[in-house]
């Protein structure tokens, strides 16, 4: 199975671990412990107070994570192995990223999604995907009967069936998307390096892009 688009990234960057084998499974769908741990990572947050959930112990492997910052809404139960569908993991993405001032909130309609069926997104949901909607949401692509009179191919519609189980690989494509075209802003790392006048130039070739785009992404 061919790795998505943006998993050498993540993977540098240190939010892709795979399992025991090193494996991404990327068919499977996301538990909301694995989709906490994916936003802390990327995020660099660190633990936090003991999280306070019935179902999460500290001997836990996600334990640092559902502590971290407060991502997680209080409850008395976590349900660290529940799975995600495509609207709740959407919502955790812009959510955790509005926390760190990577988003803004964002107002609108779900006409003006390019998604056939956006009108059944869920009311909670719905700013996420607005916010979002450049990285481009996870969704279904499908061809339509309809040709487009420029080549002659079919014209394609997406469908975001938000009740619909969000996959390792669909989180990495949207988390990537993420990191590309939100507006991002320089760690306290990078203004002491007065990174944030000026960033380095590094000569390398294609090869050294995934290092540089991370180095970057990091600072």
């Amino acid at each position: 199975q061919n790795e998505p688009m943006g998993a050498n990234l993540l993977y540098i960057r240190g939010v892709l671990q795979g399992d025991s084998q090193g494996r991404l499974n990327l068919d499977q769908t996301l538990t909301r412990a694995e989709a906490f741990t994916l936003l802390v990572r990327l995020l660099g947050l660190e633990p936090g107070e003991a999280p306070g959930y019935a179902d999460v112990k500290p001997a836990d492997w996600d334990y640092d994570a559902v502590s971290a910052a407060g991502l997680a809404a209080e409850d008395e139960t976590f349900r660290p192995n529940d799975e995600v569908s495509r609207a709740e993991f959407t919502t955790m993405v812009y959510r955790a990223f509005r926390t760190v001032g990577w988003a803004r909130t964002a107002e609108g309609t779900a006409a003006e999604l390019d998604l056939v069926d956006g009108g059944s997104i869920p009311d909670w949901a719905l700013e996420a995907y607005l916010a979002l909607e450049r990285c481009g949401n996870i969704s279904t692509y499908r061809e339509t009967e309809e040709m487009d009179p420029t080549d002659g191919a079919p014209i394609p519609e997406y469908l975001a069936e938000p009740g619909k189980g969000a996959t390792r690989e669909e989180a990495i494509e949207l988390l990537e998307g993420a990191l590309r075209w939100l507006p991002v802003y320089p760690s306290q790392e990078a203004i002491a390096l007065g990174f944030d006048q000026s960033m380095p130039v590094i000569d390398g070739s294609t090869s050294t892009y995934p290092y540089t785009s991370a180095l970057y992404g990091r600072l």
